[in-house]
């Protein structure tokens, strides 16, 4: 006998409903939760979301999971009240459901910084994103990367007008550029140095310099070192009166003077390498904190003394009996401590510095040799150079070398990733794009040019515009007395909704004290340094009410349940024990 149509759906729906089925759909999503839960507390949220929550299969599971509630809510439609507890039970599990796919799909968080007496229309996305810009037009796309290396995210992305396919084919938490050796190139060392209580790793290369703890470090684009590190080893005192300048080369032991046009004199009268240590015999001949003492001579005969410090440039005072003031005579000491290097081919490395320098043993911490200023010296890897508060240490040392993108060591280094981009004709360009905490600016970015269009590419948070504006008027720090902790702070903003007739109404946020808004609520998350701004944190969550009324169904449909079981014994005469 023929099956008819009516009969086919419900049997059908007896199929996609039954409980067998609901019972493996629950236990592989609660699988699936667990796996998640370990996998946030042991690689991070990020790692979690790229693994479970955001992925095909989990989406695919969970609808399949509401496909069967909903046979089953057809199935099961209360014909009488003892059913109505089962039925809740399951529309409750399909609400949850639903809200949690609102909240993943229309949910949004940010943050809100505003400075006083400025106003805020949009907030900076929780989520960062891969950002294509062409002509000022941008769009975006969430990332879901969580660890080092390779990566396999594609997305379509429209801007100008064009479609484009984007790749984002490789992901550093820390990016750096690193040194590596190469056939051809530039000279290069890699060294590392002591800052802000850690060990930070940098590179030169011939040609480069830098300035490291004070001493400026000049990788000569050559074979050869100069004969002296600079033409004034321990500095140059500059001198400018009415509109003229001179300089002074200073050179211990002599007393260098200049005459400039009008009358007027200048002489250095008194030099010490180590201001502090200047009465010792002999005194040191470290640059330590170099000083001089300057005696200038008026056209009217008005002379006195001046006594200027090289590494405090904006502190002078005069001589003690040095005579009459001279104010228009402008004066300033100038020192730079400098370390030079040159690479012959198939030589050392040699060093000169116009400091004294002393060479360690890294493995043993025992000196291996004194070097004076001025003097030549060979540098080799592990061979740790002091001077002062100056400390180098060679890594490598490479006749050719090429820099090349490198996971950093250093925590504060930013991400960056590696995109690829294709047009609809397959030509392709390829660009590592550095994290921007502000998210793409106006024709900022990292640009490429791709089928004769110039293109933007930027890594950050997404702009998402608020259908209102915030202002801050006041900032409020309140701490605890007797000390600077914070006890409490708050924002006094206005409000300013023209399609609500709100032009500007009083709110105030602050600790566990939110403010909400079209749904909108504003916690308050943190501050500026200078107190003169607040950081507010935006959340936005269609599915909070979807949720809230799921769970009420869930625990009436329970309670319905409950009563029935307690209430069936007693109605047939049964004990309950």
């Amino acid at each position: 006998m023929p099956v008819s149509e009516p009969g086919r759906k419900r049997a059908l729906l007896r199929a996609l409903g039954s409980l067998r089925i609901a019972v493996i759909l629950g236990l592989a999503a609660a699988a699936a939760v667990a796996a998640a839960t370990f996998v946030e507390a042991r690689l991070g949220t990020p790692a979690a979301r790229a693994l479970v929550y955001e992925t095909a299969w989990f989406e695919i599971l969970l609808a399949a999971f509401a496909l069967n509630l909903i046979a089953s809510l057809v199935l099961r439609l209360p014909s009488r009240p003892a059913q109505l507890g089962g039925f809740l039970l399951h529309l409750s599990f399909l609400v949850i459901l639903a809200s949690a796919a609102l909240t993943r799909h229309l949910g949004q968080e940010g943050f809100l910084a505003i400075r006083v007496g400025e106003t805020a229309d949009a907030m900076q996305s929780t989520r960062d994103h891969v950002h294509l810009g062409a002509g000022g037009d941008w769009d975006a796309r969430p990332l879901r990367l969580w660890r080092a290396g390779p990566a396999d995210e594609r997305h379509r992305l429209r801007a100008g007008g064009e479609e484009y396919h984007l790749a984002v084919t490789g992901f550093w938490p820390h990016y750096a550029e690193a040194l590596v050796p190469a056939a051809s190139g530039r000279p290069a060392l890699r060294f590392a140095t002591a800052e802000d209580g850690g060990v930070a790793h940098r590179h030169l290369s011939a040609g480069e310099s830098n300035v490291i703890d004070g001493v400026r470090l000049h990788f000569l684009d050559g074979a050869a070192l100069p004969v002296a590190p600079e033409a004034a080893p321990y500095g140059i005192l500059s001198v400018r009166v009415n509109g003229e300048a001179a300089a002074l080369p200073v050179t211990p032991g002599v007393d260098a003077g200049a005459g400039l046009r009008g009358g007027w004199f200048v002489r250095i009268v008194e030099f010490h390498a180590d201001y502090a240590r200047r009465g010792e015999n002999p005194e040191p001949g470290d640059m330590a904190n170099p000083m001089l003492r300057v005696q200038v001579e008026a056209p009217d005969g008005r002379r006195g003394d001046r006594v200027l410090f090289a590494y405090f440039p904006d502190f002078t005072m005069e001589h003690a009996g040095g005579g009459d003031a001279v104010p228009e005579v402008e004066l300033r000491y100038d020192y730079e401590r400098r370390l030079d290097l040159a690479l012959a081919a198939g030589g050392p490395l040699r060093a000169r510095a116009n400091f004294a320098v002393e060479v360690l043993d890294l493995d043993t911490g025992e000196p291996v040799r004194a070097v004076a200023a001025g003097d030549s010296f060979t540098v080799a890897p592990q061979l740790l150079l002091r001077g002062g508060d100056f400390a180098l240490l060679p890594v490598a040392i490479m006749p050719a070398a090429r820099l090349e993108p490198v996971l950093s060591e250093d925590p504060g280094d930013p991400p960056a990733l590696r995109v690829r981009v294709a047009d609809a004709a397959g030509r392709f360009a390829e660009a590592v794009v550095r994290y921007d905490e502000s998210g793409p600016a106006g024709p900022g970015g990292t640009a490429l040019r791709l089928g004769g269009r110039d293109l933007h590419l930027a890594y950050g948070p997404r702009r998402v515009p608020l259908p209102y504006r915030l202002r801050l008027d006041e900032f409020r720090l309140q701490t605890y007395p007797g000390s600077d902790n914070p006890a409490g702070y708050e924002s006094r903003l206005q409000l300013v909704d023209p399609e609500r007739g709100i032009a500007g109404r009083p709110v105030r946020v602050w600790m566990n004290h939110p403010f909400t808004h079209r749904g909108y609520k504003h916690f308050q998350a943190s501050y500026d340094e200078d107190l003169r701004g607040t950081v507010l944190q935006v959340s936005h969550d269609p599915g909070r009410w979807p949720t809230y009324i799921g769970y009420a169904l869930l625990t009436l449909g329970f309670a319905l349940v409950l009563v029935r079981r307690l209430a069936t014994p007693a109605a047939t005469g049964e004990r309950v024990s």
